[in-house]
């Protein structure tokens, strides 16, 4: 089954780094590719950034390819060169993608900031609880919640006067920004910046929200040929080749295709099916999952992405550049990557951990029914309430839409919910019941 692929992969990889072997996907023996017969003379080469010439370079050192998720993850994550690495505004309006709390103002945090109090009521209103957020991109989500909190008073304001806040960000740059962020909102506050889950303190109540955090972490990709299962590779495109890009993809057999690859889908898969697996996903959810078992906490999942089965019939990794979709592979270290996320892994994680869980997960909701379930027509009503003008009305009413609406491109159908928790606690609202 696929969480028997995932644990073998994730088995591998960590005796892989124990032992330092050099080369754990067997890259060694696989060579630059015979080049392409270029009819159009007129391609023309994107420019080359700073972190495509060190990606180049690094090809070109080791004499062999990258594997989609080493890539990926040097993309956007290198300490100097990565996207979120750069200084330049990334997020909003002129940057390069929007998320829901800044499409709707305070519409999307205000429903998180109920969430996260029926969350705590829940699990007994402890005087003292984490609330740690996972890749909380510039903060205005997070600072949103607690302006919510604040201005709410009553349970709300309780919940926010028990809340230790911790902020869990892998980039430096964004945990300042982070920071900054919240203390503009509410004022002098303590905010917890972390790069690491052993830096979570384990002595209170834990509440985690993931919001479009596990559609940027690196993916493995693995494609049916006419010639059998092949890893799909990142190689570097030489200057006659019929690609406008630096970089090419290329399925190889490597040692860890069995890995990646379900048994159940092994054979019999058309050719052209497409396989996403994604390692450091595995790992960051046992993660949360040990939190929650020591704390008795529970947490949120909120991203764009499928819970239909193992595999896509085609790849979802893309990339966003000032709010446009492009190729992957395009201008890298400058453009977003990203890939759907599979809720059906974490449900089969939680499956695999068997009777020694004491944790459970929710069935997976869309975005609609999540807001819905928790008042977003109540809400809807006091925003309009709120708007002094008709234009600004209606402009609340199309981001309603926007965040609720199941038409093609809106956030309402493509966007899901999963809520994990503690046994002892049983699942929260809107997930009981479903």
């Amino acid at each position: 089954m696929l969480r028997c692929a995932f644990r073998r992969c994730s088995v591998l990889l960590d005796k892989a780094i124990t032992l330092k072997t050099p080369d754990p996907w067997g890259l060694s023996g696989v060579k630059k590719q015979p080049k392409e017969v270029v009819p159009d003379d007129k391609i023309v080469k994107e420019e080359v950034t700073p972190l495509a010439k060190w990606l180049l370079d690094e090809c070109r050192h080791n004499d062999q390819p990258m594997t989609v998720a080493r890539w990926m993850k040097y993309c956007l994550l290198h300490p100097t060169l990565g996207y979120y690495a750069r200084q330049s505004e990334k997020i909003g309006p002129k940057g390069d993608f929007i998320t829901s709390p800044l499409i709707s103002g305070t519409f999307f945090s205000s429903l998180m900031a109920v969430w996260i109090t029926g969350a705590w009521t829940q699990m007994g209103k402890p005087p003292e609880f984490n609330l740690v957020e996972i890749g909380g991109g510039t903060g205005t989500m997070m600072a949103d919640i607690l302006t919510s909190w604040d201005e709410a008073g009553g349970p709300m304001g309780e919940c926010s006067r028990a809340c230790h806040l911790v902020m869990l960000e892998a980039s430096k740059t964004l945990r300042a920004v982070q920071q900054d962020t919240i203390r503009k909102a509410v004022g002098i506050r303590q905010v917890d910046a972390i790069e690491d889950y052993t830096e979570i303190g384990v002595d209170r109540p834990t509440i985690i929200i993931a919001h479009e955090f596990f559609d940027a972490l690196p993916i493995s990709m693995c494609s049916m040929t006419d010639e059998g299962w092949g890893e799909v590779l990142v190689f570097p495109a030489t200057k006659d080749e019929n690609t406008p890009y630096n970089f090419k993809l290329v399925p190889h057999k490597t040692k860890m295709v069995e890995y990646l690859i379900p048994k159940e889908i092994r054979r019999g898969a058309a050719q052209g099916t497409i396989v996403e697996t994604s390692v450091d996903t595995v790992q960051h959810f046992r993660k949360i999952c040990e939190i929650l078992e020591t704390t008795k906490g529970m947490a949120l999942i909120v991203d764009y992405g499928y819970d239909y089965g193992k595999y896509v019939p085609k790849t979802t990794w893309r990339g966003y550049r000032n709010h446009k979709l492009v190729e992957a592979l395009s201008m890298p270290g400058e453009t977003d990557i990203t890939a759907d996320v599979n809720f059906h892994v974490f449900r089969e994680l939680l499956e695999h951990r068997g009777q020694t869980t004491h944790l459970m997960a929710s069935p997976t909701i869309t975005q609609r029914d999540f807001l819905l379930g928790l008042g977003a027509d109540i809400q809807l009503i006091r925003q309009l309430k709120k708007a002094d003008t008709e234009i600004e009305g209606r402009r609340v009413i199309s981001l309603y839409k926007k965040l609720l609406g199941t038409g093609e491109g809106d956030m309402g159908r493509i966007y899901k919910a999963m809520a994990i928790a503690h046994k002892k606690h049983g699942l929260p609202l809107p997930f009981v019941g479903r």
